[in-house]
């Protein structure tokens, strides 16, 4: 039987990588090998470089905490490291908590709408991270990976509360939530048996889900001759509207202004856009209808040819003239405002 009345000296700081002294009464299947384990009442500290001071409880033969003995935690990067005092006889042994060694299946980013209450009842979109979950009993801890770095770490919670780690928007801390769209989403989850437990090895990261508005074409072609092409465009998520005073959803717009080059006080090159916003006199742009976000957008464009002989192609690297979109102010879902999609490039041939 294990027994720490030797192997520790008068006591001696121990490193616990991936584990931590148990905090509940051991059942039988834990004690570790020993006799009497030893556990610890409360839990480990919760941030970095603070050293405290614990009780430790021996169990005896009819007491979970027969004796206590002083012992120091400190809380390091990814790890925490122990002050354990010996004990006074064997066998008694301080007893770990080891994680957990199941992992859960590649998990799978979905998309949803939630009922954001506020001067006007907006919808918010939110990520969930969806996976098959476990027969045991576990906490899960989902993490989120917005465009590859891991920014919003949730609470692990048991399956039945698991809403509580879906991916929302938040204004002001981009480790609570993302801060606007035109992003990329992925999340990971690991398993613990307590919340504050010590956490298994992380799942396979999801699949990449690009959050935001693709630009089909960002190359277009056009002939002198024929100066006309299109530049296509299409949502991955679909925008938040308005709830109406009978709990209707209205079919609310966004608008995508373009301008050659990003200069909001300029519209008036020669490259043209079929179309223009009412409200927005300053840009060239287009408006799409939420009941129709899934579809593809065509927008129609033109070159307006000059009475030069010589076609005068614009001074950038290629000959190409650049067109740039942004999305406009969307009021309520600022998420959605100011989003600067790829850039067109419209070369004009002979």
């Amino acid at each position: 039987m294990l027994c720490d009345r030797y192997s520790l000296g008068n006591g001696r700081w121990v490193r616990a990588d991936a584990q931590d002294l148990l905090q509940t009464e051991p059942t039988p299947d834990q004690w570790c090998g020993t006799r009497y384990p030893i556990w610890m009442k409360e839990p480990p500290p919760e941030t970095g470089s603070e050293e405290v001071e614990r009780d430790a409880c021996v169990v005896g033969l009819q007491d979970s905490c027969a004796e206590t003995l002083p012992i120091k935690i400190k809380k390091c990067n990814n790890y925490n490291v122990y002050y354990l005092t010996p004990p006074t006889s064997c066998y008694k042994a301080y007893c770990f908590r080891t994680p957990p060694t199941d992992v859960v299946e590649r998990p799978v980013v979905r998309l949803k709408f939630v009922r954001v209450e506020g001067k006007t009842a907006m919808q918010e979109l939110q990520f969930a991270c969806s996976f098959t979950d476990k027969e045991f009993d576990y906490y899960y801890q989902v993490t989120w990976y917005i465009d590859d770095e891991p920014l919003v770490m949730k609470d692990a919670v048991q399956n039945e509360f698991i809403r509580n780690t879906d991916l929302g928007y938040d204004d002001k801390d981009k480790t609570k939530g993302y801060l606007k769209l035109g992003i990329n989403i992925k999340c990971s989850v690991r398993l613990k048996e307590v919340s504050d437990g010590v956490p298994g090895p992380f799942s396979e990261i999801s699949q990449n889900f690009f959050a935001g508005i693709q630009v089909m074409s960002t190359r277009v072609n056009i002939k002198r001759d024929k100066p006309e092409g299109h530049i296509e465009v299409k949502l991955t998520v679909p925008f938040g509207c308005p709830f109406m005073p009978d709990g209707s959803v209205e079919n609310c717009g966004l608008d995508i202004e373009m301008n050659v080059p990003r200069d909001p006080e300029k519209c008036s090159s020669i490259i043209k856009s079929a179309k223009t916003l009412i409200s927005q006199g300053k840009n060239c742009g287009f408006r799409i209808f939420q009941r129709a976000w899934d579809k593809k957008v065509t927008l129609p464009i033109a070159f307006i040819d000059m009475p030069e002989y010589d076609l005068v192609l614009p001074d950038s690297p290629d000959g190409a003239f650049r067109i740039g979109m942004i999305t406009g102010q969307k009021e309520g879902s600022p998420e959605w405002s100011g989003i600067e999609l790829q850039d067109v490039y419209v070369h004009v041939f002979t």
